[in-house]
């Protein structure tokens, strides 16, 4: 009777904290290869020690309790602001949620993604190579587009050799994750990646790859971000001459994001380009109609 009270008692107590006897990594256990696990225990282990304070913050996330997010405009759950703001010395501990211990409140379907979104959007905002087992098996394991699209663009801010390569066998792949990777390819803005996305978008035929190479390829080759980091490669125009190419074979449901694309690059002889195509021998009325369109949208985003 004694022991039956005993159990009893534990069970209770289990029912009566269920974020944290519930709690399991918000990444399945095959995403991490043994060794790479291993290792990232050691890690968070010797960071629990020295920074409690921040394992502790991720603990009581303001934006995936109901209570305060209902609050909002949005009435919807978000996070990753609140994941930022804690800055380079919560690496571990937000890996620590993403793939060992787990977030220790039960969660519904829509904040297990928001949380897993918002954590890789701030683990990309880092660009610690640490991260980066993690972001590959969340990459691979994940089935959420929102998830598997923030570990692409997360994958593609690391911007090695290695990313870039990684990111080109998966977009070869295709489907949902490769359509992922020619997108967060672009958050890569090294020549060597817009170059990739410009020769796959020369090959591509089917709508969802060229909008995802398009999208890639207005992040990659922009000269704005390019401004802002120094940067005097040839990217933007090898962007924009193949994002042109594209327009130019497009139908006209794919154009518009080819369009969009062009204006976000802003090269700055993307205009010359148009009116050289305009003056092409044979060219069908759409596509006459399309490029001037597109002029007309390049005219309104030039700087002043």
């Amino acid at each position: 009777m004694k022991r039956a009270s005993l159990c009893s008692a534990a069970l209770c107590a289990l029912l009566a904290f269920p974020s944290v006897a519930l709690a399991s990594p918000l990444l399945p256990d095959t995403a991490l290869a043994p060794q790479a696990r291993r290792a990232l225990a050691e890690q968070v282990r010797a960071e629990r020690a020295s920074h409690p304070e921040l394992f502790q913050r991720l603990r009581s996330l303001g934006g995936v309790r109901p209570e305060v997010y209902l609050r909002t405009r949005a009435q919807r759950p978000a996070v990753t602001r609140e994941l930022q703001a804690l800055g380079p010395g919560a690496l571990f501990p937000m890996l620590d949620v993403l793939a060992l211990s787990g977030y220790p409140q039960a969660l519904g379907a829509e904040e297990t993604v928001t949380l897993q979104v918002g954590l890789l959007e701030a683990l990309g905002a880092l660009q610690d190579r640490r991260a980066q087992p993690a972001l590959r098996g969340a990459f691979e394991a994940l089935t959420d587009p929102a998830a598997v699209g923030a570990a692409a663009r997360a994958l593609g801010g690391l911007c090695t050799d290695d990313e870039v390569a990684y990111l080109t066998t998966a977009g070869a792949r295709g489907g949902m994750r490769g359509l992922a990777a020619w997108e967060g390819l672009g958050a890569c803005r090294r020549v060597e990646a817009v170059r990739v996305l410009a020769d796959a978008l020369d090959r591509a035929t089917d709508r969802d790859t060229m909008e995802a190479l398009a999208r890639g390829l207005s992040d990659a080759g922009s000269t704005w971000a390019r401004a802002a980091r120094g940067q005097t490669d040839d990217g933007p125009s090898v962007a924009a001459r193949a994002l042109l190419r594209a327009f130019l074979r497009a139908d006209a449901a794919t154009r518009p994001e080819l369009q969009v694309a062009l204006s976000a690059v802003g090269a700055p002889e993307t205009p010359q380009l148009v009116a050289e195509a305009r003056r092409a021998p044979n060219l069908d009325a759409s596509t006459q109609r399309a490029l001037e369109s597109l002029e007309r949208v390049l005219r309104r985003s030039r700087p002043r």
